[in-house]
């Protein structure tokens, strides 16, 4: 007699709990948000939160990452993964696995264009080291756009892509 999984299509285990069908994102939900709600307790201790917030590391964060996930993927095949994940539906292996690619290319192009800022401010900050003044704010695209690179991708687009697996209703199937 075979254990039965989460998965199993036994009928004795169909009430399971943590079947595909009846799995929440209330929980993933709650993860990013007390993540996020930690990391901003954290700042604020340690001084304001205007300190983090930088116009030039936003523009090369966002707008890069954005204009290249847009030259990878449709804007359609976009909306319709970040709804999937969103939504917390049952997902077949090949949709599932879809969406985890492309979840995992936008990972990789956030942390591409966090370590790009970093060598941005880097640059800057070497080539201004007569003038003090211009220190601090090529510093800070430096430090700014790795930490804004590094919280989208790993507070936000990696849970999403992590609950994927989950969800999948024929799981023999899934190669993710």
């Amino acid at each position: 007699d075979q254990p039965a999984t989460e998965y199993s299509s036994d009928p004795a285990h169909a009430e399971s709990p943590t079947s595909p069908q009846e799995r929440s994102v209330a929980g993933p939900i709650m993860a990013i948000l007390g993540s996020l709600g930690f990391i901003l307790m954290g700042i604020t201790f340690g001084g304001e939160l205007g300190l983090f917030i930088d116009p030039p590391s936003c523009c090369i964060v966002f707008l890069t990452a954005t204009c290249l996930v847009f030259g990878q993927y449709s804007f359609e095949e976009v909306v319709t993964t970040f709804g999937a994940a969103l939504r917390g539906r049952p997902l077949s292996s090949r949709i599932a696995a879809t969406h985890g690619r492309m979840f995992s290319t936008i990972r990789g192009i956030l942390h591409g264009v966090g370590m790009l800022g970093f060598l941005i401010g880097l640059v800057v900050m070497l080539a201004s080291l007569d003038d003090p003044k211009s220190i601090g704010p090529a510093m800070a695209v430096s430090i700014l756009s790795s930490f804004y690179a590094l919280v989208i991708a790993e507070f936000l687009v990696a849970p999403m892509a992590n609950a994927l697996p989950a969800r999948v209703t024929d799981p023999e199937a899934l190669e993710l």
